[in-house]
């Protein structure tokens, strides 16, 4: 879930002297409590059980992500976008990071031959820019959580490594939410989410960083001391920087939410933003430290 660094609304007095700040996080806390269990279920059970909840999200993801583009000056076909994503993550459950390159190669292909049935020159481009955009950043991306728990850390399958991207992803979000709401001051990012700051960041840094360190002795021993650091660092950095790019994106099309699916979260794009990223390096990084060792 993305590392959000936002320093809470001023509260508002609401029937029954609740404030809405209050209720926003009531939500926020059902939501967590009833989808934690749910996804780290499915992530120890992995096989088609797995790979069916990363689908699902994929496609509301994208469908969230066709919105965001339209409003922005993107047009693109969002039943494409959503096969597309659908056939990513099943094929990556079947053939393994063997299939990433022949997906994309596809999905380049035909984006090329649907835009080419645009009528305006400007309309083609715009096309393939959302498609081949929203193909990349959604189901390509975050589908590196079932390759993650398919092949492993050391190409034997499990659930570890997905559960240390949970891990460090959640932790992030939850140091940097609560940092910022306790000590936020600095804001050196207006023009991007007016209401995050370098403290909170600071927090999800701090935090991610202990996070891998647990993990290692808790569910991880896979990482050494070092690889620990490595991811802990990793995350610390990229949790944040994904937040800050989904929140950009929802500036420029003027919205807050990606969507309402998520009571007290959002939508799909705002609660897993940073396993967007963090899923892909830690397959890749950890793959890298394991051959290292």
């Amino acid at each position: 879930m993305g590392a959000s660094t936002d320093v809470p609304e001023p509260p508002h007095a609401t029937d029954g002297g609740r404030t809405s700040a209050g209720a926003s996080l009531g939500r926020r806390m059902t939501t967590g409590i009833l989808g934690v269990p749910l996804l780290l279920a499915a992530a120890w059970f992995g096989g088609w059980v797995f790979t069916g909840l990363v689908a699902a999200a994929i496609a509301l993801g994208l469908h969230e992500f066709a919105r965001l583009a339209g409003r922005v000056g993107l047009t693109t076909s969002r039943l494409w976008l959503i096969i597309s994503g659908l056939a990513t993550s099943v094929g990556f459950h079947l053939w393994g990071v063997a299939a990433a390159g022949p997906l994309l190669a596809a999905f380049i292909a035909v984006t090329m031959l649907l835009a080419l049935r645009r009528r305006a020159a400007d309309g083609r481009v715009r096309f393939a820019a959302g498609a081949l955009f929203g193909y990349v950043y959604v189901p390509f991306l975050f589908s590196h959580l079932i390759l993650l728990r398919d092949a492993g850390v050391a190409g034997d399958g499990g659930p570890a490594g997905v559960f240390l991207v949970f891990a460090l992803t959640w932790c992030c979000d939850t140091g940097a939410y609560t940092v910022g709401r306790l000590f936020g001051r600095r804001r050196p990012w207006p023009e991007l989410s007016p209401k995050k700051s370098l403290e909170g960041a600071l927090g999800g840094f701090v935090a991610a960083v202990g996070a891998a360190f647990l993990a290692r002795v808790w569910f991880a021993p896979f990482l050494t001391t070092w690889s620990a650091l490595g991811m802990g660092i990793i995350a610390g950095l990229l949790c944040p920087a994904a937040d800050l790019f989904e929140s950009a994106i929802k500036r420029r099309a003027g919205l807050k939410d990606s969507s309402l699916l998520l009571p007290g979260h959002g939508g799909v794009l705002d609660r897993f933003d940073s396993m967007l990223l963090m899923a892909p390096a830690a397959f890749y990084v950890l793959r890298l430290f394991a051959a290292a060792d």
